[in-house]
């Protein structure tokens, strides 16, 4: 093989996966996620403090993200420290998502 062929081939095998675009893609959620908790944060304020508002519908919301980033970690890395937070995390949802519909 040539030069071309062994850089063709290899554009072809890393085509799927670029590691510019990965890294962009993680930082854009990373700069997502800290935007998500300043809002969180200011809208529990709002609510509970302000305006005297029940929170367990953003509650529950955070919580579900919180619950899907540890189940992406625990798929990818395999990793058993992350199911502690998984789990509780997922719980948190859940209850915060039932009390939100029992309560209204």
């Amino acid at each position: 093989m040539n030069k071309d062929e062994i850089l063709m081939k290899s554009r072809q095998e890393y085509q799927k996966e670029d590691e510019r675009e990965t890294l962009i893609t993680t930082q854009g959620f990373m700069y997502g996620a800290v935007g998500m908790a300043i809002i969180f944060f200011i809208l529990v304020f709002i609510k509970l403090f302000l305006k005297e508002q029940r929170i367990d519908d953003i509650l529950a919301m955070y919580a579900a993200f919180l619950f899907a980033h540890y189940v992406y970690k625990y798929r990818m890395d395999k990793v058993h420290k992350n199911i502690y937070p998984m789990l509780c995390w997922g719980i948190c949802a859940i209850l915060n998502l039932i009390v939100f519909i029992w309560k209204g």
